[in-house]
């Protein structure tokens, strides 16, 4: 009984660090860009960083294809979810609020993966789930009418935020389908990415050198290997031990977390309508997994939390698989 309290403690934590990492990566890029760093930087730190972990990862699940990835499917993956996806992300952070992308990204990630989930991966939804989904549009119309009123490029930078959420649920309903090994998703996405640095090194960045190096480490431990890897790994561990319904109603703290975290590292100043589309986002999220834990939708109870929780790469258990496959022969 006591080694059961314990695993279940751990996972816990091990949850609340991922979803921690998980957020703080809006954070964390808009502190590199006030230190003098652009979005083209970040980008190649990112994948920099991921790169010798994800190459162990790879060598553990099978190099020849990818972990089971497959060259085909991994480059189309990393066209969604790699290098153009976080450049997306980065450069919108140049113009929103740090808060926004922690909401944007996962509450346009559930919906899309919803609506068209229910369309071509043939989910059958639960009311509970459509009900969520209107609460998390609302509380994203509420923000986005915030930031049109307050400025042009925060609108501008929400806009590619959008888009970016977009990509991120047509990702999860990918790799859903595909049913495609956790890490070895994240690991192949992340070496498949570093086709960027050589049209990254075409184009001199001289005012790199004038940035510290404590924060070229962050950008690149942080996104590397924080979040690309540990942050997967715990997560996935998580899911394991307390189930995939009790993670994806946790995934509702993204956003808060995100927002605590933008006014604690890069000292921002949410406004109203940001805190209104907050508890919305938030609640709407938490109503839409909570229905597949209750067995709303018996197709949903063992997909999808990943569209509400941006950078990861759900758990085999989350599709009804083994969490951790053997390593291929």
């Amino acid at each position: 009984m006591n080694a059961t309290r314990q695993l279940s403690a751990a996972a816990w934590l091990a949850l609340a660090a991922a979803f921690i990492v998980m957020a703080g990566q809006f954070a964390v890029a808009k502190r590199g860009l006030s230190a003098g760093l652009t979005a083209y930087d970040i980008v190649a730190l990112r994948f920099l960083g991921a790169a010798i972990p994800a190459a162990v990862i790879l060598l553990r699940r099978g190099a020849r294809d990818l972990g089971g990835v497959g060259y085909g499917r991994g480059a189309f993956l990393a066209f969604i979810a790699g290098s153009p996806y976080a450049l997306l992300m980065y450069v919108a952070l140049r113009f929103a609020p740090a808060a926004h992308g922690a909401m944007l990204i996962p509450g346009v990630g559930i919906v899309v993966a919803t609506v068209i989930g229910a369309a071509w991966v043939g989910e059958h939804h639960g009311r509970g789930r459509y009900v969520g989904i209107l609460i998390v549009l609302v509380g994203l119309s509420v923000l986005g009418a915030g930031a049109a009123y307050s400025s042009p490029l925060t609108g501008v930078g929400d806009l590619l935020l959008v888009v970016g959420g977009i990509e991120w649920g047509l990702f999860t309903l990918v790799v859903r389908r595909w049913q495609l090994d956790a890490l070895a998703t994240a690991a192949a996405i992340s070496l498949l990415s570093l086709v960027y640095l050589p049209v990254y090194l075409l184009i001199p960045h001289r005012w790199v050198f004038a940035v510290p190096l404590a924060e070229l480490l962050l950008q690149a431990g942080y996104h590397g290997v924080l979040l690309t890897v540990l942050a997967f790994a715990a997560y996935a561990f998580a899911v394991r031990r307390l189930g995939a319904g009790t993670a994806a109603i946790a995934t509702a703290a993204i956003p808060v977390l995100g927002t605590v975290l933008a006014i604690v590292l890069v000292r921002e100043s949410p406004s109203l309508t940001t805190w209104i589309g907050l508890v919305a986002v938030c609640l709407g999220i938490a109503v839409a997994n909570a229905s597949r834990r209750a067995g709303v939708a018996p197709t949903a109870a063992s997909v999808q939390t990943v569209a509400s929780t941006p950078m990861s790469h759900a758990d085999r258990h989350v599709w009804g698989k083994e969490a951790w496959p053997s390593r291929r022969p």
